[in-house]
């Protein structure tokens, strides 16, 4: 027969679940606090001090007006310029984002639209003659109006 202090390991008996074997083992309800249900998890109402609940940042949401999440108003210019006859897309967006911000831009539409685009001069550029893909793909980040 095995003994009460070989079978301390996780599956040990006790109320929970016990982290060890040791002089130092506390069971989950003992660190918890509260015992260990596997059923649906029970909402808190913000009252236990460990922060605001989820109503209470719904209310601070709904007091604070919105702001944009990206730009209103996207240009489209088609050039092929200084790039051995190769087409681009330059896309001016306004208002105007920070280079950090046109940086990511540039990332997620690489990675949406498989191919090229960088920042050059504040300005996106995409590689190739894809403008029908990019107005669709700033449409469905919430431009509003696009001009081509």
């Amino acid at each position: 027969m095995v003994s009460q202090k070989k079978r301390g390991g996780v599956f040990g008996k006790g109320d929970g679940v016990t982290a060890g074997g040791g002089a130092l083992s506390m069971t989950m309800s003992e660190v918890l606090g509260e015992p260990l249900s596997l059923d649906a998890p029970q909402e808190t109402n913000g009252a236990s001090g460990v922060g605001p609940s989820a109503q209470d940042a719904q209310d601070s949401q709904k007091d604070k007006p919105q702001a944009p999440a990206g730009p209103s108003k996207a240009v489209l210019q088609r050039r092929r310029a200084g790039r051995g006859g190769k087409w681009t897309v330059r896309v001016l967006l306004t208002p105007r984002p920070g280079p950090e911000q046109i940086e990511e831009l540039a990332r997620d539409i690489r990675r949406a639209l498989g191919t090229g685009a960088r920042s050059e001069d504040g300005v996106l550029v995409v590689q190739g003659d894809i403008p029908d893909r990019v107005e669709e793909w700033l449409k469905k980040r919430g431009v509003r109006k696009i001009v081509r």
